[in-house]
């Protein structure tokens, strides 16, 4: 069997999530301001690890969707003024990319 033949059957996926903590609250930086965010909670699961249950995950296919949702993000997150920096950035943020590959059955 060639490369090329299996190579069809594979399916990738590329999922990203972009969060903020600050003041031990977790908010999803996807989510539009204004829009009324669910509580969310880190979470351990024995297989799949720490989790957030409610944190959107946003599906991607190029660097500019990547980008574009980065940019979204940082204009949600929560700033305020210090004396070394006007708008300076008061909380922690974490950006995850997940790249999923599924192996699919081929065709009879």
């Amino acid at each position: 069997e060639d490369s090329t033949s299996r190579d069809a059957n594979v399916h990738f996926m590329c999922k990203v999530s972009y969060l903020e903590i600050y003041n031990e609250v977790i908010r999803d930086l996807m989510v539009p301001a204004g829009t009324q965010q669910k509580k969310l909670d880190v979470l351990r699961h024995p297989k799949l690890g720490v989790f957030i249950p409610g944190l959107q995950e946003c599906e991607v296919s190029k660097y500019e969707d990547v980008t574009e949702i980065i940019d979204f993000g940082q204009k949600m997150r929560s700033v305020a003024a210090t004396s070394m920096n006007a708008t300076s950035s008061r909380s922690h943020c974490i950006f995850t990319f997940t790249l999923e590959r599924e192996q699919r059955e081929k065709d009879s």
